[in-house]
């Protein structure tokens, strides 16, 4: 090649390496003509990695999301319970296979929250059923000897009380159940494996609701649920008794259960809705137990065989069939008589046995309730309210 020929293939060379530079250099954030509105100065491409270190900025307040507010302010309401019982009757296997018992007792754990500063805890009934014994872990590694003051197997609730006096417990923030929304979180608190575990903070699960007033019955159990709130916020072995949370940090929901599939899978959390878990919590604090309730009526749910037996036409509804009406009672306080068909109870029609028991989930001495009464062809409507039962 001349010298000639060469001059020019080297101006075009280092031209074209120029504007590959340039295109690179903008590319990778380098000097460039600032964007519309860009007044500072220019900063080398050196300049540009070392006088902007990372610092962190605006990563705290990110972070600090809802879910973290509330589960920051529940959580120092959560505690533990272990409890130690009566171990149960030695199986087969065990009898006949030759192994032997260690102790005659064995020990169970769930959680619970505070709900007054004296050392009320709300905890379901099924995590504290048969002890012995049971203490109470806070947070902050304080154990406490305690007591149960009420129980319900009915509604799977309890309240156990921290022995002597104490002062000044965080409380949980009660909220209510009443208008949750499918979709809103959930976030589920508690102390599942604490026993494993050397840190007594609760543990947290995040899911959404899932469903609301849903019924369920737990085979192992031999329990039925009703009205429950669902959940897929994992509750885990412990978690029961637990508080389930919306996202403002207040408790709508107390853990039960977590029903899952032969094959392990992930299934059903169910919590017992806050507004229910109030009024029992309030009977049991008062009371020591929920008191039995009547209206004095005496019946049967209208069943085919029952309507056959009664003989009744096809003109007559299904429903709660009145066959008795006791004296100076509620019932009998509302006009009613033997052979009325109770057909709704605040507007829930008792199509079967379980949509009658589902009427009455929330039913208490003291709460009136709006019956529609078929009678002969018509049909009215009467308030009915709750009375204490007397025991037998």
């Amino acid at each position: 090649m001349t010298q000639r020929g060469w001059l020019p293939w080297a101006l075009g060379a280092m031209t074209g390496l120029a504007i590959g530079f340039g295109v690179l250099l903008v590319l990778r954030g380098g000097p460039s003509t600032p964007l519309r509105g860009d007044a500072g100065p220019r900063e080398s491409a050196s300049s540009s990695v070392t006088s902007r270190p990372f610092t962190g900025a605006g990563i705290g307040s990110s972070r600090s999301n809802a879910i973290v507010r509330a589960v920051e302010g529940i959580s120092p309401a959560v505690v533990s319970i272990n409890i130690l019982r009566d171990a149960p009757p030695p199986t087969p296997f065990e009898i006949f296979g030759g192994r032997r018992r260690v102790s005659t007792q064995e020990r169970g754990l769930g959680s619970g929250f505070v709900v007054d500063h004296r050392g009320y805890v709300l905890t379901a009934y099924h995590v504290i059923a048969g002890s012995n014994a049971l203490t109470v872990t806070l947070p902050d590694g304080q154990v406490f000897e305690a007591e149960v003051v009420g129980a319900s197997r009915e509604f799977d609730l309890a309240v156990v009380k921290i022995r002597g006096t104490v002062r000044g417990l965080p409380v949980a923030r009660l909220g209510s159940s009443e208008d949750l929304r499918n979709g809103e979180w959930a976030i589920a608190l508690g102390s599942p494996f604490a026993d494993l575990a050397y840190d007594n903070a609760a543990t947290v699960t995040v899911g959404v609701i899932s469903a609301v007033h849903i019924d369920v019955t737990n085979i192992s159990r031999n329990a039925t649920y009703l009205d429950m709130i669902q959940t897929d916020a994992a509750i885990q072995p412990g978690n029961s008794g637990g508080p389930l949370v919306n996202a403002d940090g207040e408790v709508v929901g107390v853990n039960t259960l977590e029903i899952s599939s032969a094959a392990g899978a992930t299934g059903l959390g169910l919590a017992i809705p806050i507004d229910r878990a109030r009024w029992v919590l309030d009977e049991m604090l008062e009371h020591g137990r929920v008191r039995p309730f009547t209206v004095g009526i005496q019946g049967n749910f209208l069943t085919e065989n029952y309507r056959h037996e009664l003989r009744l036409g096809d003109d007559t509804p299904g429903g709660w069939y009145v066959k008795e009406v006791l004296e100076d009672l509620p019932g009998a306080r509302a006009g009613l008589q033997s052979g009325d068909v109770i057909v709704s109870v605040d507007g829930t029609r008792l199509v079967d046995m379980a949509s009658q028991r589902r009427s009455l989930i929330d039913a208490r001495v003291g709460s009136t309730v709006r019956i529609e009464v078929w009678r002969a062809g018509k049909v009215f409507e009467t308030p009915l309210t709750f009375v204490e039962r007397e025991s037998s």
